[in-house]
């Protein structure tokens, strides 16, 4: 396994440092890692390296990315792997649904990566899929795909007399599908110019006040030559907007709740409003959009950008999908904050993640797949291919090398005592039942009351008068 890490996990180490170090952990293998982190020193590790050259080509890494304000087109990122000893071409093909899309070579230097880089367009979901075309030592990392979602595009009506106006500043916002006949459909948004939309009807959606028209926040006062004098930059519908010398023909003024989010202000009061009420949303703006004191400002399509994002922020979101082996990953989600950090998991337990300068670095041991999600990003992470060797494993001076012979296996350092230890045992109990165990017993040996204990009595040649004095018998 090229996880070699993982192959000397702790519970083996541990085990060994139970037993004061008797015994070794044999790892048989090439030594081949999935990075060049290296492996921490095992007790009575042994490597028996066997299969240590590779010829192989691998798929290390494949992603796709939404481009950003074109919701069709795809950019695409193969990044592959010559685990052999000479630069090769690695030839790969690359299939939509199926159907193939064409291929392409690339000279990748010997144990070393190479990169192919393209875009596709297209509005249809399906399954991107990537095929190195070469036989080599592991076919399973010759193959990797994606499954692409349909192209996301927010439908909205327009209502306006102005279609003309309208469509150029429509056309600066990304991902939208504005109409501007015809019935509103369900998800759609709805933007509404001077009073042009149905009469008393204020669903969701955003609304251009004049000061005759009907508003669905109420308004004070009108006001003639205003310069908008601060615009709320902390929530998202400010975001961005900072000119200070935006001056306006003419402004409604707006009566605001204490919950309401003023997007813009003039010194009369608000002129910009956003209202979240009984699963409404609701933005009114007191000033026209197409007013040629705003002309060749990035004020008007900045705010409507924000604006068309608070109330679908999925259009806006850039979506990739990545494919990867378990182990370390990093994404780069500038410009979001810790906070706004979501990871879930969507097969296989949640990575382990830390955040830093922008970045968020997960890790995970097993095969998994998981979303991560801000307001700005959302990346689709499958950590499920094969592992790649890309480094070797120097082993430690310490380590022990290759099978080791016959006798080295009584050697002080992995001999077993206790099998000796038993044999001397049996031998220690052998010997005492010889010597102590086999002995008369203490009954036979008691003559009765009435005989007198002599040497006659016993078979032996003494003198009557000489008294027999008896062994001690031990039993």
């Amino acid at each position: 396994r090229t996880s070699l890490a993982l192959a000397l996990d702790a519970p083996d180490s541990q085990h060994l440092e139970g037993v004061n170090g008797v015994g070794e952990i044999a790892y048989i293998g090439p030594g081949r890692l999935a990075n060049d982190d290296g492996v921490a020193a095992v007790p009575g590790l042994r490597f028996i390296e066997v299969g240590g050259e590779s010829d192989d080509a691998a798929i290390r890494r494949f992603s796709a990315s939404r481009a950003q304000g074109d919701a069709t087109r795809w950019e695409i990122r193969a990044e592959l792997w010559n685990e052999s000893a000479s630069p090769r071409s690695i030839p790969t093909a690359f299939y939509f649904e199926g159907r193939k899309l064409g291929e392409r070579s690339v000279t990748a230097p010997a144990n070393g990566p190479a990169e192919l880089e393209f875009r596709i367009r297209t509005e249809q979901a399906g399954e991107l899929e990537a095929r190195i075309e070469l036989s080599d030592d592991q076919a399973s990392n010759n193959r990797v795909s994606l499954a692409l979602p349909a192209s996301v595009r927010q439908p909205m009506r327009v209502y306006t007399d102005r279609r003309q106006g309208f469509e150029a500043l429509l056309d600066s916002t990304p991902n939208l599908e504005p109409r501007f006949t015809g019935p509103e459909t369900p998800g759609s948004l709805r933007l509404v110019d001077r009073g042009a939309g149905p009469s008393g009807d204020f669903a969701s959606g955003a609304y251009f006040v004049s000061a005759s028209g009907q508003s669905p926040i109420p308004v004070a006062r009108t006001v003639r030559k205003a310069r908008i004098t601060e615009w709320n930059t902390t929530s998202p519908l400010g975001e961005g907007l900072r000119e200070s010398d935006v001056d306006l023909t003419q402004a409604a003024v707006f009566e605001t709740r204490p919950d309401d989010i003023v997007i813009a202000e003039i010194a009369e009061g608000p002129v910009a409003v956003a209202r979240s009420e009984r699963g409404k949303r609701i933005v009114a703006v007191g000033f026209d959009p197409l007013d040629p004191a705003l002309a060749n400002r990035l004020t008007t399509p900045l705010l409507f950008a924000n604006i068309v994002r608070w109330f679908a922020p999925e259009v806006f979101r850039i979506a990739e999908f990545r494919a990867e082996s378990p182990g370390s990953a990093e994404i780069d989600l500038t410009p979001a904050t810790r906070s706004q950090v979501e990871v879930e998991p969507i097969e296989g337990r949640s990575p382990a993640w830390v955040w830093s300068d922008g970045r968020v670095r997960l890790f995970s041991r097993a095969p998994s797949v998981s979303w991560v999600r801000t307001p700005f990003d959302q990346v689709r992470l499958a950590m499920t291919l094969p592992q790649t060797a890309t480094a070797r494993w120097q082993a430690p001076a310490d380590v022990l090398r290759g099978v080791p012979p016959a006798a080295s296996r009584l050697s002080p350092s992995g001999a077993r005592l206790w099998p000796w230890l038993s044999l001397l045992a049996l031998v220690i109990l052998a010997v005492d039942w010889a010597l102590y165990g086999r002995g008369v017993s203490a009954a036979s040996m008691t003559s009765p009351p009435d005989a007198p204990l002599t040497g006659g009595s016993l078979g032996l040649d003494r003198e009557p008068a000489e008294q027999f004095q008896p062994e001690e018998v031990r039993q």
